[in-house]
């Protein structure tokens, strides 16, 4: 009833409706203060929730690594288990997003040191993450400044067609949406390798979306989110970035130990699978936000 109330509130106005464009305010008034209220112990909770799930699915792929049984039993139970893991991957993943937006406890510190460890898991830097996901919001939509999702204009298409456009151009880009081979190639090189291709490389930023220069004056080299000194982070963001790292080279070390242990097969089933797994739902959850995003 609150929610009807507020929407015939909203355009009570001398102006037709469809001008009637709310403000913030407005809108944050119109929504329960419960909402707003951020509870450390009910986030913690889906945190150790999930992270007894992992440790129990990683458990049962270690037994299923030195399980002695043909490939028509064990396929179908490495299958099941990094669909399963992959998902509970995912929900660690977003919980560590919003550490990241500092909706997950109302203390700061908390949020980042939670968000620094489960993204580290994950092998997502952290604070990298968070630098340039911070700008994606604050420039949402703009053609430009955007730091991620950012489409390309119609004149940019037609300089690479006029040069001829390279096969990974048309996967990234999609100009060749119309090819159902080229389509399903562009949705699995998305879907796996969209997530590695913006962290290592940018992929998708606007052209006006770095700390200093543009894209077309930087090198790629110098727009990895891997690296302290690129031009997507400040001069103070700096040690936060290499803080990422630190948490990246400790979990490559967790995974080199268990791959002397079980090796690097049977590793890649325990670890790999679930993360191509993850990657793709992020994808998925990325995409579908652009395209909330797109239609405001």
């Amino acid at each position: 009833m609150g929610a009807i109330t507020t929407a015939t509130q909203l355009q009570v106005s001398t102006e037709p409706a469809d001008s009637v464009v709310p403000d913030v305010k407005t809108l944050r008034d119109a929504i329960p203060a419960k909402c707003f209220e951020r509870s450390l112990l009910r986030s913690m909770s889906y945190v150790v929730r999930d992270l007894i799930a992992v440790s129990a699915l990683f458990a049962s792929a270690v037994w299923l690594s030195k399980l002695d049984a043909p490939w028509s039993v064990t396929i179908p139970l490495w299958t099941l288990y990094s669909f399963v893991q992959g998902l509970f991957f995912t929900g660690l993943w977003i919980l560590a997003h919003e550490c990241g937006h500092d909706s997950f406890s109302p203390y700061l510190n908390v949020n980042a040191t939670v968000g620094w460890f489960l993204h580290s898991i994950l092998m997502v830097p952290f604070f990298s993450w968070k630098f340039s996901h911070s700008r994606h919001h604050r420039y949402a939509n703009h053609m430009q400044k955007d730091t991620v999702f950012v489409p390309s204009r119609k004149e940019e298409v037609e300089e690479r067609e006029s040069r001829g456009v390279s096969l990974v151009e048309k996967l990234i880009d999609h100009t060749a949406a119309d090819t159902p081979i080229l389509t399903l190639c562009a949705l699995i090189f998305h879907q796996l390798l969209g997530w590695p291709a913006y962290i290592l490389l940018n992929a998708g930023a606007g052209m006006k979306s770095l700390t200093k220069n543009s894209r077309e004056e930087t090198s790629t080299f110098k727009q990895s989110h891997l690296d302290p000194t690129a031009h997507v982070f400040t001069d103070g963001e700096q040690p936060f970035v290499l803080l990422s790292n630190v948490g990246l080279m400790l979990v490559l070390t967790v995974l080199y130990q268990v791959s002397q242990y079980l090796g690097v097969g049977h590793t890649f089933l325990l670890y790999g699978l679930p993360y191509l797994w993850m990657n793709h739902w992020i994808g998925e959850f990325f995409r579908h936000s652009w395209k909330a995003d797109a239609n405001k």
